[in-house]
């Protein structure tokens, strides 16, 4: 099922054109306490023609939430699969990576003008502020009841 929803609900959201301007890939592992709350991201994104991708490892506990599950067992597989896909989503459309550990912003910066990074806590760029009509992706979650572990 898409995005760890049953397959009912997730037939129900709209789909995202492969020609999306806008590209959000979550690293699930570094922000696992998001596992359960996939959907309201993933429809704003859908109903916004953003596409949304999760990165989990495939064995991880939340790998059934992720859309895009790494079979490799190494210990940074999951970094570099963000990182693949961040370059080559970049080359036509804004891709935000959303990830509480450097990588994110390491990979940002080498496409400022296409790839930015956010973290749950930290300010988002203005485009995507304007997306999730708040200044952080923690300040939208909160009305939602989505609030990082502590």
């Amino acid at each position: 099922a898409r995005v760890g929803l049953p397959a009912r609900e997730a037939a129900a959201l709209p789909r995202v054109p492969a020609t999306a301007a806008k590209a959000l890939l979550l690293d699930l592992e570094n922000l696992a306490f998001l596992a359960g709350h996939l959907p309201p991201i993933a429809l704003l994104c859908a109903q916004s023609t953003i596409e949304f991708r999760s990165y989990t490892a495939a064995r991880h506990e939340h790998a059934n939430r992720a859309t895009h599950p790494v079979a490799s067992r190494e210990k940074e597989a999951v970094d570099v699969a963000i990182v693949w896909d961040a370059a080559t989503l970049a080359r036509d459309r804004e891709v935000l990576v959303v990830t509480d550990d450097l990588f994110g912003r390491t990979v940002a910066s080498v496409r400022p003008d296409r790839c930015r990074h956010a973290t749950w806590a930290g300010p988002l760029p203005a485009a995507w502020a304007r997306v999730f009509g708040s200044p952080s992706l923690a300040e939208w979650g909160e009305p939602l009841g989505i609030f990082a572990a502590k």
